[in-house]
């Protein structure tokens, strides 16, 4: 259903799935329903003084964001890592997650890329990137380091 809905409504592109993220991102935050939507304007991260303390404290603030994710996307296992191919980048790795489609995981970046614009300031935010290793395992790996 949900790949003719993205057939549909978004004409079978990628975009489709990260913009509807990013809207379910702003859509809870709005809502205030979900204590996780209130912590990208307070994050650690954004106080930090030096890269290592700002790094170290953005995998705290990410742990925490994730968890909403990982719990309604209630499938697979979710972890927050430092991304072992760049030293100040991390990655949300999802293991055991055969047989789910892309555009779940697409939509869950436009998730990551929505939180990180309400978390930083303009011109700042992170930019969140998924790709799929292997049938059972993803990455939604940040594009750059911060």
């Amino acid at each position: 259903m949900l790949e003719l809905l993205c057939d549909a409504e978004g004409g079978g592109h990628d975009g489709y799935w990260l913009e509807r993220g990013a809207g379910a991102a702003r859509r809870m935050a709005e809502a205030g329903i979900y204590q996780q939507m209130d912590y990208p304007g307070r994050t650690l991260a954004r106080n930090a003084t030096d890269a290592a303390a700002r790094f170290a404290a953005l995998g705290k603030d990410l742990r925490l964001l994730m968890s909403l994710q990982s719990a309604m996307l209630n499938f697979g296992s979710w972890k927050c890592v430092a991304d072992p191919e760049h030293e100040d980048r991390y990655r949300v790795e999802i293991r055991d997650v055969g047989g789910i489609a892309d555009g779940i995981f697409l939509a869950a970046t436009g998730m990551f890329n929505e939180m990180s614009v309400m978390a930083h300031r303009p011109g700042k935010s992170l930019h969140w990137e998924f790709r799929r290793v292997s049938r059972d395992f993803v990455v939604i790996g940040m594009s750059h380091g911060i």
